[in-house]
């Protein structure tokens, strides 16, 4: 099974409420936490830092306007996104 299909199992089973493996399929400490979807709504919920991170995005169009943007280990990808609204010619966003 590869890990994108226990990605999309485990988000339907969140969608019908039912209990949901929290085991996380990287043994790091990196992967453990970064891999619960509770931190990562921590963080988009984090005002101060997604905030932060928009600005320094944003507010520098000219960095981006055209450009072919990598964002690696994207999780959400709300830095895509942001990238994506400062002009960026083209985003990929890849997670694992």
């Amino acid at each position: 099974e590869t890990s994108g299909a226990r990605s999309r199992a485990r988000m339907r089973e969140e969608a019908m409420g039912e209990a949901v493996d929290e085991s996380p399929p990287d043994p790091s400490s990196f992967g453990v936490y970064y891999a619960r979807l509770l931190h990562q709504q921590n963080m988009l919920q984090d005002a101060v830092r997604t905030d932060t991170y928009r600005r320094a995005i944003v507010h520098n169009e000219a960095d981006f306007e055209g450009r072919v943007v990598l964002d690696v280990g994207s999780g959400t990808g709300i830095l895509s996104f942001f990238a994506a609204q400062a002009g960026a010619g083209r985003v990929y966003a890849v997670e694992a």
